[in-house]
């Protein structure tokens, strides 16, 4: 019997793999939230503690306050922070000795588990990040696997249809993680969330729960983040560091209709008009890389080095957040 053979262009291929790569974004948060949801939004937290570096993760029994970083959507765990990121870190710890300083929450896993280790798919991870740091073009593109995960994350948590699940779980394991460091949740001292990058939704998505159902006065710090204006109106304070070259945050801003100023009833200019936002003019810096807000080698204008001003504009929030915290107690 004859058989015809249907020729196959590059057309069918093209439109195969974006209709698996529609479908794979489809039941992505559907396989995320899956086991969270059938534990009955309870489940077992990752815990990794991780040796005190400095001043940074050093339990301090007298701390006025928490601060808690959350990492750019490079970050694969707990352990791998950037050396630009460890920098910063390292100078809020000297400028802000007072405060307990905290970086390992994974911020893009919801039970705080590392992409490397306990999972199915861990070697492909290991392996996308040994392509991240080689500096080939062709491989370091390769490792771009891990910012597409964890952005996949961050639209996650901005989507209502699976927001309020995903972020309570991202709440859930910011207060495991600031107990196990002392914090009392019974009485509650300031929790400053430093975000960086793509963090800034994860923070914004998780204060809603910590505010309400925890209590926790929370104050957030974005560092050129993304993130949509629902839930932030929990924070006590926002405060943005944007810099006047940053496209990347301008870009992003386009998606993000809940942060435009214009619309009469944008929930983010009901923040703004109230006093409850700040914008920190950080100059002529752009997102990442060289001539970003964590290089030392690009300076400003008073010759200092940029990631020393990130640092110095940070600590001086910070650090405003204590003593006006502390008023109070002491009239």
């Amino acid at each position: 019997m004859p058989t015809s053979n249907v020729p196959l262009d590059a057309a069918f291929w093209i439109w195969g793999c974006v209709l698996a790569v529609f479908l794979g974004f489809a039941i992505y948060p559907i396989l995320t939230l899956g086991p969270y949801i059938r534990a009955g939004c309870r489940i077992n937290i990752h815990r990794n503690r991780i040796p005190p570096d400095n001043k940074v993760r050093q339990p301090n029994p007298n701390g006025d306050a928490f601060v808690l970083f959350l990492s750019g959507v490079g970050r694969v765990s707990a352990l791998t922070m950037s050396r630009r990121e460890q920098g910063i870190l390292h100078r809020l710890a000297e400028l802000c000795s007072d405060a307990v300083l905290l970086d390992d929450v994974f911020a893009y896993s919801i039970n705080n588990l590392p992409l490397v280790s306990h999972r199915r798919l861990s070697p492909m991870w290991r392996w996308a990040l040994r392509q991240k740091l080689k500096k080939r073009l062709h491989n370091s593109a390769l490792g771009y696997l891990i910012n597409l995960r964890n952005i996949l994350h961050i639209l996650i948590s901005a989507d209502s249809r699976y927001a309020m699940v995903y972020n309570r779980g991202c709440a859930h394991v910011i207060t495991d993680h600031l107990q196990q460091y002392g914090y009392d949740l019974a009485q509650p001292k300031p929790l400053v969330i430093v975000s960086y990058s793509g963090a800034g939704q994860i923070a914004a998505g998780a204060v809603q729960h910590l505010s309400d159902e925890y209590r926790l006065p929370v104050y957030v710090l974005m560092l050129a983040c993304f993130f949509t204006a629902s839930g932030i109106d929990r924070a006590s304070h926002v405060w943005e560091f944007i810099g006047t070259t940053d496209q990347a945050y301008r870009f992003c801003l386009l998606f993000s209709p809940s942060r435009w100023l214009i619309p009469r009833l944008s929930l983010w200019r009901r923040l703004t008009a109230a006093g409850r936002t700040t914008r920190i003019d950080m100059g002529a810096m752009k997102h990442t890389g060289r001539g970003g807000y964590l290089d030392r080698n690009s300076v400003t204008p008073e010759g200092v080095p940029f990631i020393d001003a990130t640092a110095q504009a940070m600590a001086d929030v910070i650090n405003r957040i204590r003593i006006d915290t502390e008023s109070p107690k002491e009239a």
